[in-house]
């Protein structure tokens, strides 16, 4: 995503993530930290005393956290977004520090170096192996990149969120469109 100032591209960015969850799966709105005329900014859920919460989803008394910290630079006489952290986090309860029952985070190269994967997942679960306990919440299993559109679709058919539209599936596809359009990157 490209735009004339670095506050418009983190609106921008905010406003379309903000409105394909309110379309799916949850009402809450993001909200954007970003101080002006600086190249770096963070969306989350937060409630009126801006603290971080996890968005009520329209069914099974689950929650999901989704935060990403992006930075904007130059590029051509306009500003280029790219994302330095995400996390989405399904929650038991509205509060951050409530347990977590799926974790998908990623950190770029500028925050993370040879540490673990940097896009992975962590799972509530230990598994009795042969060679020992292996306990899933400290592990961080690699994926790939994972999409806000993709923990969406997964919330909805596997995991049985309630979708707010029956046109969830077409929301997803023209989001992802527009993903691979801003990144050149395939979802």
């Amino acid at each position: 995503m490209i735009g004339d100032r670095p506050g418009d591209v983190f609106r921008h960015f905010r406003d379309h993530i903000s409105s394909l969850l309110n379309r799916t799966i949850t009402d809450a709105r993001l909200s954007l930290t970003h101080l002006k005329d600086k190249p770096f900014a963070q969306f989350a859920f937060r409630d009126e005393a801006d603290m971080p919460i996890a968005a009520p989803l329209f069914s099974k008394n689950l929650f999901l956290a989704a935060s990403q910290h992006l930075e904007v630079r130059p590029e051509a006489g306009k500003w280029r977004l790219y994302t330095l952290e995400y996390n989405y986090h399904l929650l038991e309860a509205p509060s951050p520090d409530s347990r977590w029952i799926i974790r998908w985070e990623y950190k770029s190269h500028k925050r993370l170096r040879n540490e673990h994967p940097r896009h992975h997942v962590h799972l509530d679960v230990t598994l009795k192996t042969s060679a020992g306990d292996l306990n899933l919440d400290h592990l961080h299993l690699s994926t790939g990149w994972v999409t806000i559109e993709e923990v969406i679709r997964f919330l909805i058919a596997e995991v049985g969120i309630k979708a707010k539209s029956k046109t969830w599936d077409d929301d997803l596809l023209e989001s992802e469109a527009l993903f691979k359009e801003w990144t050149g990157r395939s979802v």
